[in-house]
């Protein structure tokens, strides 16, 4: 035998259900059939038309939702009972938790590579706008959700990364049987497609500049600018670079961590990490590398660091250190960014003058783009994609991806070393031309 079908009813709060026994009580005015209407206590307040149910039987929990119209009530009532008998009812009460909550809790199960670009994006973009409104009331307005979404101020990649974050959690929310739908999935929420920008690598002469300008305001950083360009490595990867990780004899460099910024105990705190791609990896390192790093030490000695490795609770590592504050401490990215490196930017040229002490963004002027620089150095040089890719720690996909417009030509180059390749064989052929 089938379970009985669970049922919704619609109730009218406006106006009672039979005449009251009191002869003294007057209509309200409205009729119904042709028949006066007798107001109820909630007669003019809040909408009039009220769905009940109980979807976990009568012994559960009555669920009541109030409507305007008693077109919207019976619409809502034909679709509760589907849900109920479906098995796809969500609670009322499941979504009232709010976003940033349910965000906060979505980011303990991140990843440790990945959860600090991920809080960044829910923490300047959403959290102020949406963050405190619960998951009911944004998956039942997909139009707040798209208003937020339009509203972001960043370049249209960044801008479909912090919106990807954001579907993440909703997606999880739904998941949970927190919310039935994914209000970012919703028609009222476009993404912008994503740019296919091509880098344009900084020249030799503006690497040079800037690291001038190091020299000029902070002259115990300008070697980071050296290594950056002669060696391709990431900022993390600078920051957590030893002078134990130098073959100084066989002229060749390891890269064996990098120094993370991750969040515990309500701030930002550094780690030692593997580097970006989990693995470490060893390359030639050119003559000029090496002096500039002798140089450094012989006026700022490496200093022993501790931190943790992996994560808060990793277990401590010390490790000498090429680059540290002033009183031995590890270099904050986000700290070195400002004080640092757009000064210095803003020295050579690069950027403008700060207005009241506010350097303009530089999103395509970071230490990433001296690794840009060291790649097109290599491909200039005739070193192949694959070689770029061991040298610069990734994967060969990403290389080629991002820098494979640096080896465009017009194939002159190719049809000129087939001449030389194959001329002389060419040449040396009796051939008859039949005309």
């Amino acid at each position: 035998m089938s379970a009985r079908a669970k049922k919704a009813r619609v109730y009218d709060l406006w106006h009672l259900s039979k005449p009251p026994a009191d002869p003294g009580a007057k209509p309200c005015g409205h009729r119904r059939n042709g028949k006066p209407l007798y107001p109820a206590k909630l007669h003019d307040k809040g909408d009039q038309w009220q769905v009940r149910y109980y979807p976990h039987g009568a012994a559960g929990k009555e669920e009541k939702e109030r409507f305007a119209t008693k077109t919207e009530a019976e619409r809502r009532k034909s679709a509760v009972e589907h849900e109920m008998n479906e098995g796809t009812y969500v609670s009322l009460d499941a979504g009232n938790v709010s976003f940033e909550i349910l965000a906060d809790e979505w980011l303990k199960g991140r990843g440790a590579d990945s959860v600090e670009v991920y809080r960044r994006h829910l923490r300047v973009h959403a959290y102020p706008v949406i963050g405190r409104k619960t998951l009911a009331a944004l998956a039942s307005r997909p139009s707040t959700v798209g208003k937020w979404a339009s509203g972001i101020e960043a370049s249209a990649n960044y801008k479909r990364d912090i919106m990807q974050t954001v579907t993440a959690v909703f997606a999880a929310a739904v998941d949970d049987g927190l919310i039935k739908r994914n209000p970012m999935k919703s028609r009222q929420v476009s993404k912008p497609k994503r740019e296919k920008k091509k880098i344009v690598p900084w020249t030799a002469d503006r690497v040079g500049t800037v690291v001038a300008a190091l020299d000029h305001l902070t002259p115990r950083y300008a070697c980071t600018g050296v290594v950056g360009a002669t060696s391709g490595q990431r900022q993390g990867e600078i920051f957590g670079f030893s002078p134990d990780d130098v073959l100084w004899d066989a002229g060749r460099i390891k890269v064996m961590r990098q120094i993370k910024e991750v969040r515990g105990g309500g701030a930002n705190r550094l780690i030692f990490a593997l580097p970006k791609t989990k693995e470490t990896r060893e390359f030639p390192a050119p003559a000029a590398l090496l002096r500039g790093l002798k140089a450094h030490m012989e006026i700022w000695p490496p200093v022993a660091v501790t931190l943790p490795w992996g994560s808060l609770d990793g277990e401590p590592v010390t490790v000498r250190l090429f680059f540290t504050t002033p009183d031995g401490m590890p270099l904050d990215a986000s700290v070195f960014n400002r004080l640092v490196w757009k000064p210095s930017l803003a020295q050579a040229g690069v950027i403008p003058a700060p207005v009241s002490r506010r350097y303009a963004a530089a999103p395509d002027d970071g230490m990433h783009a001296l690794r840009h620089h060291y790649v097109s150095a290599l491909l200039s040089a005739g070193e192949s994609l694959v070689t770029a890719a061991e040298f610069i720690g990734d994967t060969l996909r990403t290389t080629a991806e991002t820098y494979a417009h640096l080896m465009e030509g017009d194939g002159s180059r190719g049809v000129a070393a087939l001449d030389r390749s194959l001329g002389g064989s060419v040449d040396a052929l009796r051939l008859a031309v039949v005309c």
